[in-house]
């Protein structure tokens, strides 16, 4: 067994989380694509179709999932419905009056050594920030919960993917804002309730060091576990693969986690990724916990299948209620000083937030403001995203860059993807310095991972290769060399060339995807008022596709409009103008070669930054990352 495998297995019982349930990355199955006969019938994608399956009833089997079962903790409102999660980031930095000092991040070695089990473990009864003898403490309501001796933790354990056990080559690149050293603070008692100690002892952002401790809340890990398993769920019950009540299990769950008034989230995240500590901080979340319900993109996919598919566990009632809850959300999301404030980041947060507007939109059928979200993303912040080179220079100055880069290529390729939805190409979109999505994906394949986990670029590569064509085979390559079984995972399913319509490989070889019919999406989403979709039968909706999946000149035949045509080469009357980016086709780059480099446009609103919470970067040190050389092709 592998180094990095045997750490999973020990975190896995670290944060007793089923090894089966890593989530896969957030991700769109285009619609159409999935009813058609080519997805269902493909022996391309049958080992793909097989992992949905047999993912759909092993995630299943730790449904349902709710927020209000958090370990006893509860937001500074009291409210156990309003979703709560601390800040990975952030540890205590006290100087305890009866002289003992906590052990923060700096405490803990941070080379490049991958723990193991002999040194990992070290039982929380021995912390200096021990609270009651019954375990009602922040860092371990469960029994026995156990704790790392050293910072190899990572965000990607909270949130439910394959952690990678190493600090990356850039943490002098991307100073932390350090607490200044605290007064003598009052040393807690046993008699001080859990939620007393850490509005007591000052917090201290040390980036890409996760603090174990977070791991005791469950919020974040349900939300991922939940929206991956619907989707499975959804997704088994049209392919016909799994369990006959599939479709149903996922309706059940969604009803658990939104809409049951003992278990129902609220829709806001006004206590995400809060940063424990005294004062304001303490009593708010950041801007950085929204990344926690990225996973709506999912949620919203598997309701507009269970439609489709007429399932008989998506009532009218709980469509009903749904529509409620996203609007609120949605209002929320644009209004909110956490909503807004993300909303103007220039990094993966930004890219992020994007994906959960736009799909709350399509859900509430205003599919052309979604295409506006969508096009003011790919026409503002994604511009200064990625350099001539491909770098993405907000990404690779963290203390983690192949982590980060993977992370907001995540983001970005939903938001293609939701787009090729609506009948709109973003994958032609180009930074200002003449870049895409792809030469972001084939800078990241020739870096050196540094200990990190590699597989994290398989499903971008798989989503590129069916984006723009493999026409050398170095996308294949890759996946073989740093995946074998990629043909089993589920994104080898989604990323077919014929799930992308209005990708540029396909409309290469198709010009009959030049103006495209989303009839579907109107059909699905586009009334008010709960209606089944107009589909010729329950169980045979119109096919999307007669073609084959390796074969992206097949284009998925169109039925007759039941909702406006959107152009797939960008305008659209019926969209108020909205489509492709401006950036589409000429960028920021000209026949004179890429636009010279010039600080983002975020700096026109301050010196300093702020990527993270309590993570700040200048334009001189991003310059470097803009500067590298433009590949051979450019």
């Amino acid at each position: 067994m592998s180094t990095i495998a045997m750490v999973v297995k020990v975190l896995a019982v670290l944060t007793f989380v089923p090894l089966s349930e890593a989530a896969d990355p957030n991700d769109w199955i285009n619609l159409e694509y999935l009813f058609g006969d080519s997805a269902r019938d493909s022996p391309v994608t049958s080992d793909a179709r097989q992992g949905i399956a047999d993912g759909a009833i092993q995630t299943a089997r730790d449904g349902p999932w709710t927020i209000t079962n958090n370990q006893g903790m509860l937001p500074p409102n009291g409210n156990p419905h309003d979703y709560l999660s601390w800040a990975p980031y952030h540890w205590p930095n006290c100087n305890w009056c009866n002289g003992k000092k906590s052990r923060d991040a700096d405490e803990f070695p941070s080379d490049s050594t991958l723990l193991s089990p002999g040194n990992m473990l070290e039982d929380l009864g021995n912390s200096s920030m021990r609270v009651a003898a019954d375990g009602s403490h922040p860092y371990g309501r469960r029994s026995g919960l156990t704790r790392v001796r050293r910072s190899g933790l990572n965000v990607d354990n909270i949130l439910g993917r394959d952690p990678s056990m190493v600090d990356g080559e850039n943490d002098r690149k991307a100073p932390c804002r350090r607490a200044a050293a605290p007064k003598c603070t009052p040393s807690p008692t046993s008699s001080m309730p859990p939620s007393a100690t850490w509005t007591t002892c000052p917090y201290a952002v040390r980036d890409g060091k996760v603090n174990p401790d977070v791991l005791t809340l469950t919020g974040s890990k349900s939300m991922v576990h939940m929206s991956q398993s619907v989707l499975y769920g959804a997704t088994a019950s049209v392919l016909g693969e799994g369990e006959s009540d599939d479709g149903e299990q996922a309706a059940s769950f969604i009803n658990t986690f939104f809409l049951d008034p003992s278990t129902a989230i609220k829709p806001n995240v006004n206590f995400g990724q809060l940063v424990r500590g005294p004062g304001p901080k303490g009593r708010i979340g950041t801007f950085t916990g929204i990344l926690d319900l990225r996973g709506m993109v999912k949620v919203v996919n598997a309701i507009g299948i269970l439609m489709y598919s007429r399932s008989a566990g998506w009532t009218r009632d709980r469509h009903t209620a749904m529509r409620q809850w996203i609007s609120q959300y949605q209002s929320w999301l644009q209004t909110s000083s956490l909503g807004k404030e993300v909303a103007s980041k220039p990094n993966n947060h930004a890219s992020f937030y994007v994906s959960q507007l736009a799909v709350s939109k399509i859900f509430l059928g205003d599919l052309g403001d979604a295409a506006n979200v969508l096009q003011s993303f790919f026409n503002t912040t994604f511009m200064d995203q990625i350099a001539v080179s491909g770098e993405q220079p907000f990404e690779a100055v963290r203390t983690r860059p192949f982590h980060y880069r993977c992370f907001n290529l995540e983001a970005m390729i939903t938001n293609a993807k939701l787009g090729d939805e609506l009948g709109l190409n973003f994958w032609r979109a180009k930074s200002k310095y003449g870049a895409t999505i792809q030469t972001a994906v084939d800078y990241a394949m020739a870096q050196n991972p540094k200990g990190e986990d590699i597989t994290e670029l398989a499903p971008h590569v798989a989503a590129v290769a069916a984006a723009y064509g493999d026409p050398t085979g170095k996308y294949g390559s890759f996946l073989r060399r740093t995946m074998p079984d990629y043909q089993s995972q589920s994104f080898w399913f989604y990323d077919q060339p014929q799930a992308l319509p209005n990708s540029p490989a396909s409309r290469l070889k198709s010009h009959a995807a030049a103006h495209r019919d989303q009839s579907i999406l109107w059909q699905i989403f586009g009334l008010p008022e709960f209606g089944q979709p107009d589909a010729s039968s329950p169980a045979a909706p119109p096919n999307a596709s007669n073609g084959n999946d390796t074969d992206p000149s097949s284009s998925p035949s169109t039925p007759s409009p039941s909702g406006p045509l959107m152009d797939g080469t960008g305008s659209s009357p019926s969209m108020g103008g909205a489509g492709s980016p401006s950036s589409s086709t000429t960028g920021g780059s000209s026949d004179d070669g890429p636009a010279p480099f010039v600080c983002p446009a975020v700096f026109a609103l301050g010196q300093q930054v702020e990527i993270d919470d309590g993570v700040f970067v200048t334009c001189d040190q991003l310059r470097p990352f803009y500067e590298l050389p433009a590949p051979p092709s450019v």
